[in-house]
């Protein structure tokens, strides 16, 4: 076990379990609702306007976890084209979309997250969840997951009012886990974000690399890992000798 340390945060997408076969599926899906009404032909041409609203939505909104909202972007859309509004049309393209989302993501699961989880409290850390998103979006992902259970501590940048890296997040976390930021490892797959928002509160960084490249001009950070039972040697709560 790594000297001082008192808890572990994590982010959640991308790093229990792979963002964009999620991502696709619930594209399709809602793309096929949207096909039954004369919505975009083609999926190309409705992925591109799901582009086109989403960096509208980001341009107006900024950091913060209403720019993550399917349901806004779902509405441009629907608006772009029949140049109305039609709320339940929008509200059923994201249902949709959140539907084969969720339903995709549990077979993705890191194999080795839940006992990572397990082992690091049976060892005494205090473990918490930081991520940008809606509240009600990521406490469904982590009770389809299997993991609500093994956090003692869950922030979003919804409650903290604004994206990682801001500070927001961070301090937040930190307040409700107790601990000071020399005490505490993030561990996280976004240089930009996790790792930014990690080492200006003052925590040491694990990135999941999983091949991509450091950020030149970045501080390095504390370790790469390529996946959780790597994370776990490196911790020594390994099972493997």
């Amino acid at each position: 076990m790594q000297k001082a340390l008192k808890a572990v945060l994590f982010d959640l997408d991308d790093t229990f379990y792979p963002f964009q076969p999620c991502h696709e599926a619930g594209l399709e899906a809602a793309y096929a609702l949207g096909r039954s009404f004369g919505l975009f032909e083609g999926l190309a041409a409705f992925k591109a306007a799901y582009a086109r609203q989403r960096s509208a939505v980001w341009a107006r909104l900024g950091e913060k976890a209403a720019s993550h909202d399917r349901l806004l972007y779902f509405q441009g859309m629907v608006e772009s084209v029949r140049h109305r509004s039609d709320t339940d049309l929008a509200l059923a393209l994201s249902r949709a979309y959140w539907h084969a989302y969720l339903q995709a993501m549990p077979a993705l699961l890191d194999p080795h997250a839940e006992r990572l989880l397990t082992r690091l409290r049976e060892a005494g850390l205090r473990l918490g969840l930081v991520t940008d998103m809606l509240a009600e979006v990521q406490f469904e992902k982590l009770r389809l997951l299997g993991l609500s259970r093994l956090f003692d501590v869950v922030v979003t940048s919804e409650e903290a009012g604004a994206d990682k890296p801001a500070q927001e997040v961070m301090s937040m976390a930190l307040a409700k886990l107790c601990t000071l930021g020399p005490e505490t490892l993030m561990v996280g797959d976004n240089p930009e974000r996790d790792g930014k928002a990690a080492q200006a509160a003052g925590l040491a960084f694990a990135w999941l690399c999983r091949g991509s490249v450091w950020p030149m001009g970045q501080a390095e950070p504390s370790v790469k890992i390529g996946d959780f039972s790597e994370l776990s040697r490196w911790l020594g709560v390994s099972d493997e000798p």
